[in-house]
């Protein structure tokens, strides 16, 4: 008899098996399955504008209509003890429709030269600047390279140039 017990019960578990009452793990995964797509999908986005961009902050910058972009924006420089030269680059990218003439340069103090202007940078191009900071020892380094452009929407480009004294 309780063999038969048994065997009812569990063909009464085959027959409830179509009970349509939700599995509670099912539900947890598609519950964040939104959430999970939005990251797939940055993930993959920011992927190919790193790599059509270089860096997600041009991409960024050029998503917000920057067509001429000078990286990096901002330098900020390891002072060497005793003072001297420290030289950085700095690259300029051409995303705009046509070529873009860099023309000049303004350079807020004598301490900075930079090399390589005038020059042209084609429709996709980009032009590597040569930058060097004659530091004197005891002296902040705050300066600000202004390049001229024939664009348009982008006349002048800025980079920051900083250098501390040592504590």
């Amino acid at each position: 008899m309780l063999h038969t017990i048994q065997e009812s019960a569990s063909s009464t578990s085959e027959l409830g098996s179509n009970d349509p009452k939700p599995v509670r793990a099912e539900w947890g995964i598609w519950a964040f399955a939104p959430i999970g797509l939005f990251l797939v999908i940055m993930f993959f986005g920011s992927c190919m504008l790193s790599s059509a961009f270089g860096s997600i902050p041009v991409a960024m910058r050029y998503l917000s209509g920057e067509r001429v972009i000078l990286e990096p924006m901002e330098v900020v420089l390891e002072r060497p003890e005793m003072g001297g030269t420290v030289q950085f680059q700095a690259m300029v990218k051409n995303f705009a429709d046509r070529q873009v003439n860099i023309m000049g340069a303004n350079i807020s103090c004598s301490c900075v030269v930079l090399t390589g202007l005038p020059s042209k940078i084609e429709t996709g191009g980009e032009l590597l600047l040569s930058i060097s900071v004659n530091i004197v020892p005891d002296k902040i380094v705050n300066e600000t390279i202004i390049l001229y452009t024939d664009h348009p929407n982008h006349v002048r480009l800025v980079v920051r140039v900083k250098a501390t004294l040592p504590k």
